[in-house]
């Protein structure tokens, strides 16, 4: 009888380690196409015309010209964000939160979380939803070989 004798070698929290990192990978991956998504969506401009003044004011001369925009060009409630100065796509962000398996998108400007939560102009929830399956595809295990695909800039 032939017997076999030999040793095993326990790796568990290495393999825990690498599977923490390549979910974190991934996880930056699509905060940052999320994020590109959302810039995209509220990158639609508003219409604008210039004008010149009719009579002297205290924003300028009389002849002097300004930008005026055309008040049926601005988002109606239920539409993404129009761009009036692009303040608001600049101040897209995405950061991971320390110690967890998250990551957020978001925007530090006030102006964007009225438009988000009050005037029916949701542009985060709504980017997340319209992709939520794209999202889900992209989580799904990649194929040997692919281990740069989840790789972000800056990470």
């Amino acid at each position: 009888m032939a017997t076999a004798t030999g040793r095993l070698k326990w790796e568990g929290e290495k393999v825990r380690r690498e599977l923490e990192a390549g979910m974190m990978r991934r996880l930056k991956f699509v905060a940052a196409w999320l994020t590109k998504r959302v810039k995209m969506n509220i990158s639609q401009p508003v219409r604008k015309v210039r004008r010149t003044r009719q009579r002297k004011t205290s924003r300028g001369e009389k002849g002097s010209s300004y930008t005026w925009v055309i008040p049926d060009s601005r988002s109606k409630p239920g539409e993404f964000p129009k761009a009036e100065t692009g303040t608001l796509m600049r101040d897209i962000f995405w950061r991971p939160i320390t110690g967890n398996f998250e990551v957020i998108v978001a925007t530090s400007k006030r102006y964007g979380a009225l438009l988000e939560t009050r005037m029916n102009r949701s542009f985060l929830r709504k980017t997340l939803d319209m992709h939520k399956k794209d999202v889900e595809k992209l989580f799904v295990k990649q194929k040997p070989g692919d281990g740069d695909l989840f790789k972000v800039k800056g990470s």
